[in-house]
Formats: structure tokens, C-alpha cells, sequence
């Protein structure tokens, strides 16, 4: 009985001083909570840029204990800890108006793990109050350097990533450096590896008979011993590519530089705007002249009609030069398209009929059947002709 009086008397004393040290310590700042540290910025970066969606995350420093900004150093200016915004958790790092930059001590976030190992990309978010330029830089060790220069929008969070895809094995890091033109207050928040690795098509760039493959920066389409076409996404410039659309026949891309849609197809034929690139030795060999002088298309009144407003359709003839395919639509679940050359055969054409109900389809032209054929995203039904046509023929199409 008095060695548990001692004990208790002992604890007592333990816990007043350990209460008292915690009243007289000054406040930590802002604090990582269960509540905060389970909003998983993969979730929270997704929605600053949708195209990171589903993707593994490894956070490196997220602002939210009283020690993080000793990782952060600024250039004429000040950083600091602030709880009044936040993309995940309860605080960032403010960066004050007029500071020409903040160098991160990368170095000593990743000590002991592999880099780049599995990750594509470096980066983090930041909120701007007003418009301006930002330039990210990853110094390594051998001195080189992965930089990426960005436009910030305004009143929202941006994402601004470095691709580190191609670095080697081992490589070693130093400093993360924002460099900023100091014409606004910024917030950064999140700062995180993350893997972007992703085959739409495909398992590996050797699949036949074509793969289309996200890295880092780049989007590669490749069709094994016939063509490879390397895009820029958005992720590496403004003007960059956006993945629409991926099937086994055709990918469709987007953009707000120059060439503002693309469409490829797994033979190699390409369509930049509406003009006819040939990627393969068998695209060129094929030439474009089917795609100048499409055939005239048609469909009986009962099973539906010829779409001749599809956006990209110039001439208003059914035939899409944008997608490179002659556009109908299905008001039953048979339709009959009936296709007649001009003055140049048709080589593998491409057919696309929208309306048609779910189910099993077959395709046949003359009897002969067709099994080169997928539902795209958007619900319509891309077919591909494997052959030649030079007469007029009839694609029957039928949902059962």
C-alpha cells in the first residue's frame, strides 16, 4: 500500500510538471490535426488539375507544424507559417509581397529515400492575389538543373510541377527554388512527389499493335516498328495537348496552342486541324488524297441520317476532316451506310454512327464481317474498314 501511495505521489508530481512545462511553452503555431492530415492532398490537388486524378502522392512538407518553414529560406523577403489559407490542412506558407524567391531544403526531405525512384513529378500549389510569373528550379548536386516556368491565375490555386521523369537513378538533390517577379503575395502549400505513370493503351511502348503512354511532361503514341509521336501536355506548357479520347483505334487530343485538336490512329494517319499528316510508312504510302476527296455517304430516310453539322465537317458532307471519319446517325438499331467513292478508293475508311442503342453489334459490308470496331467514350460506334473500297458499297451495321 505504500509503494502504490509512492507511485501515485510520483506520477502526480510527473504530470503537474509536464502540464506546467506545456502552459509556459510558447503556442507551436499551426498544428497538424487527424481531421487535417486525413484530407489527402491527392484528392485536393486533383481538383486544382483534374488530369493528376487517381495518382499516388508522397507529401514532403505540407506547412502544418511550427518547424516547417526552417526548411524554406527566402530571397529579399519574408516567408512565413499562416493559418487564414490553406489547400489541405490548416495553414500554408505565406510569401510576402516584393520577395524575389524561396529555396526549399529538398536535400534534407529526402534523406535516406531513392530519387527519383518511381515519381514523375515535383511540385506543389500556390495561390496568387494577382497575376504573375513563377519559375520552379531543382538543383541537383552535379549542378544541373529541371526548371519550369509557369503563369499564375489569379484568386485560385494553381499546381506547378517540375518533371523529374528522366532524371537517373540516384540522382541528388539539393534545392527546390521558386523564383518570383515579386508583384503579388503568394501562398505555398503541399510540397510533393507524385507518379503520373499511366498506359491509356497498352501495358508497355512494345504492345501491338499500338500503345499510348503518359510520363511526366509527355504523352508518347507508338506503334511498334511504324511510328512514335512524342506530345507535350499541359503540364509542360500552356499550349500543351489534353487526352480526350483513347481506344484501340484512335486517340483524340486538345489544345489551346496552335493545333487546337489532333486525332491519330493506330495505322499511323493523323489529323492536325483537319490536315492530313501521315505518322507511318503506310499512311504515306497510302497518301491523303481520300482524305481531300472523300466519298459521298448516304443513309436511307428510315434507319436515320447523314450528320453533315459535326464540328470539323467543312464542306458539310458528312465526312469529318478534324476526325478523319464520316459522321451518321442511328434512329434504329440497324443502320445502313452507304458509302461511294469519287475519284479516289477508300483505304481502311473510318465510319462513326452515333444514336445507336446498347448491346451486341455486328458489323459486315457485302457479307464480309467486320470486328475492327469499338464504342468510344461519348457512346458512338467507331468502325474501321479493313480493306479498299472502290465502287459503292454498304455498311451494314446492326445492335442486337
Amino acid at each position: 500500500m505504500q509503494q502504490l501511495t509512492i507511485t501515485l505521489a510520483i506520477g502526480l508530481i510527473a504530470l503537474r510538471v509536464f502540464t506546467g512545462c506545456a502552459r509556459d511553452r510558447a503556442p507551436d503555431g499551426p498544428r497538424a490535426s487527424f481531421e487535417s492530415m486525413s484530407q489527402l492532398p491527392a484528392l485536393q490537388v486533383a481538383k486544382v488539375d483534374p488530369t493528376l486524378k487517381g495518382q499516388r502522392y508522397s507529401v514532403l512538407l505540407n506547412f502544418e507544424l511550427a518547424s516547417d518553414d526552417a526548411f524554406v529560406t527566402a530571397d529579399g523577403g519574408k516567408v512565413s507559417l499562416d493559418g487564414s489559407k490553406a489547400i489541405t490542412g490548416r495553414a500554408s506558407l505565406r510569401v510576402a509581397g516584393g520577395t524575389r524567391g524561396a529555396s526549399v531544403k529538398i536535400s534534407s526531405l529526402l534523406v535516406g529515400r531513392p530519387f527519383p525512384a518511381n515519381w514523375t513529378l515535383l511540385g506543389s500549389s500556390i495561390f496568387a492575389e494577382k497575376q504573375c510569373a513563377i519559375t520552379a528550379k531543382l538543383e541537383l548536386a552535379d549542378g544541373s538543373t529541371v526548371s519550369q516556368t509557369a503563369a499564375l491565375r489569379p484568386g485560385e490555386w494553381n499546381s506547378v510541377w517540375l518533371d523529374i521523369s528522366k532524371l537517373p537513378a540516384g540522382a541528388s538533390p539539393v534545392r527546390l527554388q521558386y523564383e518570383f517577379d515579386g508583384r503579388s503575395t503568394l501562398w505555398l502549400d503541399d510540397v510533393l512527389l507524385t507518379d503520373n505513370d499511366y498506359f491509356y493503351i497498352g501495358q508497355s511502348e512494345r504492345d501491338e499493335p499500338w500503345s499510348i503512354h503518359r510520363r511526366g511532361f509527355g504523352v508518347t503514341v507508338q506503334a511498334p516498328g511504324k511510328f512514335r509521336a512524342a506530345l507535350d501536355t499541359v503540364l509542360a506548357k500552356p499550349g500543351g495537348f489534353i487526352v480526350d479520347e483513347t481506344s484501340p483505334l484512335r486517340a483524340r487530343f486538345s489544345s489551346n496552342g496552335d493545333v487546337k485538336e489532333l486525332t491519330i490512329y493506330r495505322d499511323g494517319r493523323s489529323y492536325w486541324d483537319g490536315d492530313f499528316r501521315a505518322l507511318s510508312p503506310q499512311a504515306r504510302s497510302e497518301g491523303g488524297d481520300q482524305h481531300t476527296s472523300p466519298a459521298q455517304v448516304s443513309v436511307p430516310e428510315a434507319m436515320g441520317r447523314v450528320d453533315r453539322r459535326s464540328p470539323g465537317d467543312v464542306n458539310n458532307d458528312g465526312y469529318n476532316e478534324r476526325v478523319g471519319a464520316y459522321q451518321v446517325i442511328a434512329t434504329t438499331p440497324r443502320i445502313d451506310v452507304i458509302l461511294a467513292p469519287r475519284s479516289t478508293p477508300l483505304l481502311r475508311p473510318v465510319v462513326e454512327v452515333a444514336g445507336l442503342p446498347a448491346g451486341n453489334v455486328l458489323v459486315t459490308v457485302e457479307g464480309r464481317l467486320v470486328e475492327s470496331f469499338v464504342r468510344t467514350p461519348a457512346g458512338t460506334l467507331l468502325i474501321e474498314l479493313p480493306f479498299r473500297i472502290d465502287r459503292i458499297a454498304t455498311v451494314n451495321v446492326r445492335v442486337n
